[in-house]
Formats: structure tokens, C-alpha cells, sequence
């Protein structure tokens, strides 16, 4: 059976949200992925915005299962970017290339939008993978709206979790979320604990 690929907008494909907590929680344990089914209520396309990597069977009488999840954000200092965080693939489908596409897809999703810049943060050893694949690594000082409001962020060298950082501005009405954790400073930004930020 031949499947196709796409990223939807959580908010426009609300039944499939408790499928895209799932893959959350497996990839990312600690993160929030309980506030899914409200902020979807409050988000539109392009960003701030949850889309879902929807699996699309050729025989209609199957339904669309989703695969994947990816949370676009603005990026306040730089014009015509987004920052895409929370990339994950669904663990029962890894090792068959649907990764690779979902991000090729993420990457065609921002052009679509208008965006002339796509930004992730890696953990320092994809640097590689990532230089081969036609991304640069950026050096400046990026600056997003909500960033890490779904708590995806991991631990680098097995540092700290940071919920957020300088040049991040909390998510308005969801301030509350990131109460209680680790703020990262200009020097945590630049140390051990950090990944890489790249962009393409």
C-alpha cells in the first residue's frame, strides 16, 4: 500500500490530537503535552502553530494516522523566519525514511508560508548530519515568541533542562507554564549545556 505524507495544522485535525500527545510523551516524557487539546483551540497557521504529520493511505477507506509532530514560532529579530521546535516522529514508524521526509516537508511547509529562513536547535552530535543536509550553523542571538511552551526541551552533556532563555519571549496567557524551572542565561547559551542552533 503506497502512503503519502503532510503537516496539518493540529487545530484542523482535533481528532487526531490525543495520537500526537502519545508521540510526545514517548519522545520528550517530561515535556506538557496535555495542553495540546487547549492551545490548539488558540492557535492559526503559520505560527505560533502545532502541525501534525498526517499519514495519508492511498485507499481512502483507512483513515489518516498521524506520524509526526513539529511546533512553528516566530522569530521576533529576524524578518521572514520561524523557528521550528519538537520535531518528532512517531517510535513504531522510525527507520523508514518518514523522519527525513517530514523534515524535508517541514522545510517546504516554511517556504509555503513565506518564511525565507527555517531555524532548529540540534544536540551538538547531528551537527554533521545536519552540515550535509545544507544547513549552516547560526552564531547570532535568536529571538522567538513561546518557545518551549510544550516543555520539549531535553538536557545537553547532561546539563540542566532550560524552560527558556534570553531573547525568548513567554507564550501571553500561558506565562504560567513556565513557572518553576530553570532559566538559562547569555552564558548557558553558549556553553556545554547547549545545542546548536542551524538554519536554512
Amino acid at each position: 500500500m503506497a502512503l503519502s505524507y503532510s503537516w496539518k495544522p493540529l487545530h484542523s485535525i482535533r481528532y487526531l490530537i490525543p495520537s500526537c500527545v502519545s508521540i510526545l510523551r514517548a519522545e520528550y516524557p517530561h515535556c506538557k503535552a496535555d495542553l495540546l487539546p487547549e492551545l490548539a483551540k488558540h492557535e492559526l497557521n503559520p505560527a505560533p502553530c502545532s502541525y501534525g504529520l498526517v499519514e495519508h493511505p492511498d485507499d481512502k477507506r483507512d483513515g489518516e494516522t498521524l506520524v509526526g509532530h513539529v511546533r512553528f514560532l516566530p522569530v521576533t529579530n529576524r524578518q521572514g523566519a520561524v523557528y521550528a521546535e519538537g520535531f518528532c516522529i512517531d517510535v513504531d514508524k522510525r527507520s523508514k525514511g518518514i523522519g527525513e521526509s517530514g523534515t524535508l516537508r517541514a522545510e517546504h511547509l516554511a517556504r509555503e508560508q513565506g518564511y525565507k529562513e527555517l531555524f532548529i536547535s540540534i544536540y551538538p552530535h547531528f551537527k554533521e548530519f545536519y552540515l550535509k543536509q545544507s544547513w549552516s550553523i547560526f552564531k547570532k542571538p535568536l529571538h522567538t515568541l513561546g518557545a518551549n511552551l510544550l516543555h520539549t526541551n531535553t538536557s545537553v552533556n547532561g546539563g540542566p533542562i532550560f524552560v527558556s532563555w534570553p531573547g525568548n519571549t513567554l507564550y501571553p496567557g500561558w506565562e504560567w507554564v513556565y513557572e518553576g524551572g530553570v532559566m538559562a542565561t547569555e552564558a548557558d547559551l553558549t556553553g556545554e549545556f547547549s545545542g546548536i542552533v542551524m538554519v536554512k
